[in-house]
């Protein structure tokens, strides 16, 4: 399989200024696994370190996932093995539509995905409570098309172990929503299923914001994202998720909040004295830290759009 290199974007963090997630994947990328390792079996937010660790903008070669899992002998590091492995299949197939790729691409990244799998569910049977290899295993189901129910499964293999792991909602979701022969309502169902099942603080209230950036750039309706994030309605419900999250945290709330305060950010509109406060709450909470989601989705420029966005939501939120 002919691996290529994944995009670089200068000055963009992926581990979201978290010190001991960089300096993991820093000494990963040197050679040394067990910091890593040490921060995956301790952290109760292990899912925001792997979430980092296989960003599309982290660079740690595929040597040294496998050198961790040969020399560990552990089903985490035998799982994060198969995310690389995931994650690789990704850049082969490249990120245009289906009909934008080509034989050779398909075919490798089919492959890639083979392999994933097989390693994915090696780790799940080394270490049956792990709930990793489940997440990687939603991931090779929606690359290989998989049937609907079995991608449920799995998702409730994830479940089952972790309650609502935001990385594998976020799967969940993408799987329902139209661009993968899923439905809005399907996708806006799973949504509301989370932000009234999920615990107040849940960095999964990220998902409703989700949902709606999904809705407005598919297209569906021909109305623009501005216009549509002044609709009544989506207001409400974006403010609706983002309350409870926003008064269990502080300012610089921790890196596990991070994705889903970007979110919110790009997706509330300061339009009245609530989303204004919502959005001055959401800025002091984030910081200076941007992430991969949804930023990337605009090009390279993923500091530059974070800042560009920031500062037209504080400017006007400000007035209000």
């Amino acid at each position: 399989m002919r691996l290529l290199k994944r995009r670089k974007t200068t000055g963009f963090d992926p581990a979201m200024g978290d010190p001991d997630i960089l300096e993991a994947i820093e000494r990963l990328n040197d050679g040394d696994w067990s910091p890593m390792q040490e921060l995956l079996d301790t952290r109760p937010d292990a899912w925001i370190v792997s979430q980092a660790l296989h960003d599309d903008l982290t660079q740690v070669p595929m040597r040294r996932f496998t050198e961790w899992a040969e020399a560990s002998g552990s089903a985490i590091a035998m799982a994060h093995l198969g995310q690389a492995q995931l994650a690789a299949a990704w850049v082969v197939r490249g990120p245009g539509y289906a009909s934008e790729v080509t034989d050779e691409a398909r075919q490798g990244f089919l492959s890639g995905l083979e392999q994933a799998e097989a390693t994915l569910h090696e780790a799940a049977d080394m270490d049956p409570r792990l709930a990793e290899p489940w997440v990687g295993m939603m991931g090779t189901a929606r690359g290989l098309e998989l049937p609907k129910k079995e991608l449920e499964g799995r998702f409730v293999q994830v479940h089952a172990r972790e309650p609502f792991r935001p990385d594998a909602c976020h799967h969940m979701l993408q799987s329902l929503c139209t661009k993968w022969l899923g439905s809005h309502q399907e996708m806006f169902e799973f949504a509301e299923w989370i932000h009234h099942e999920a615990p107040s603080d849940s960095p999964c209230a990220g998902i409703v914001p989700m949902a709606h950036l999904e809705y407005a750039v598919s297209g569906y309706e021909g109305v623009p994202l501005t216009e549509y994030l002044q609709r009544r309605e989506v207001v409400e419900e974006l403010l609706a998720a983002a309350r409870p999250m926003l008064e269990a945290t502080t300012a610089g709330a921790g890196t596990e909040y991070v994705p889903a305060l970007n979110l919110f950010l790009l997706m509330i509109e300061p339009t009245d004295a609530l989303s204004g406060r919502t959005v001055r709450e959401t800025i002091a909470r984030l910081e200076d830290r941007p992430s991969s989601i949804p930023w990337r989705h605009y090009g390279d420029d993923i500091n530059g759009r974070f800042a560009m966005v920031r500062d037209e939501r504080a400017k006007a939120a400000k007035r209000l």
